[in-house]
């Protein structure tokens, strides 16, 4: 049954549990990976760390570009 998740919940349960447990694939729908830090083995490490280790064991890492999120951001920045 779907359950609503939010917040720490989305943090713990899907990019510390869930992720690194994938084995076909994973779809990304974001820009901002570059800047993201995880927590691992005690400290935190890039994200795309953990995605590194996805690719080494063969996961497929694909990524979605929603909305061309650079022109959102412009747009949204232009006053009306």
């Amino acid at each position: 049954m779907p359950e609503f998740i939010t917040g720490r919940q989305i943090y713990e349960r899907v990019i510390l549990e869930r992720i690194p447990k994938t084995e076909k694939f994973i779809w990304l729908a974001t820009s901002d990976l570059k800047d993201m830090y995880v927590e691992r083995k005690g400290s935190m490490v890039p994200f795309l760390e953990m995605l590194s280790d996805l690719i080494s064991r063969q996961v497929e890492v694909r990524r979605t570009c929603p909305i061309h999120s650079w022109r959102l951001k412009k747009a949204m920045a232009t006053p009306a």
